[in-house]
């Protein structure tokens, strides 16, 4: 009798983990639900935001939630350009029933065409170099930038 008492615990253990599991899975799945209705709505509304199919694509997620107050799905997200996150540029859609009811923020447009790459080129610095003209730059002292190898 003692062995089916032990028997029956560990299936209770094993039930309750798996109902949490599949709860949080459940949660997430809905979240990704709501990030790509979000995405869909970017990519369809891009020219009401002046925003560029290349500005929509690189946006990445910063947070998406479920409010526990009102029941909204909140999805931020941060403009970036190859990869490198725009700084204070960031988007906020407001989900009710799965539909966007509100969406602000401060995008660039055409973020690409705001990038002056004609530069880049030429430039063909080390990182030891690169870090030595940013400590100048910034007027920093360099005490021992020079023996980093």
């Amino acid at each position: 009798m003692k062995h089916f008492y032990f028997l029956s615990l560990d299936y209770f253990k094993i039930t309750f983990l798996f109902l949490i599991s599949f709860t949080n899975l459940s949660i997430y799945l809905q979240a990704q639900a709501e990030v790509v209705t979000a995405k869909q709505y970017l990519s369809a509304n891009s020219t009401k935001f002046k925003l560029t199919k290349s500005d929509v694509n690189e946006a990445s997620i910063s947070s998406a939630y479920l409010s526990p107050t009102t029941g909204w799905y909140h999805v931020y997200l941060n403009q970036t350009y190859q990869s490198v996150e725009v700084h204070n540029s960031m988007l906020n859609l407001v989900l009710v029933d799965n539909q966007v009811q509100n969406a602000t923020g401060n995008f660039i447009p055409s973020i690409a065409s705001k990038v002056n790459t004609a530069n880049l080129a030429s430039i063909n610095l080390s990182p030891l170099q690169a870090l030595q003209k940013a400590t100048s730059h910034l007027k920093l002292t360099t005490g021992g930038v020079s023996n980093v190898r």
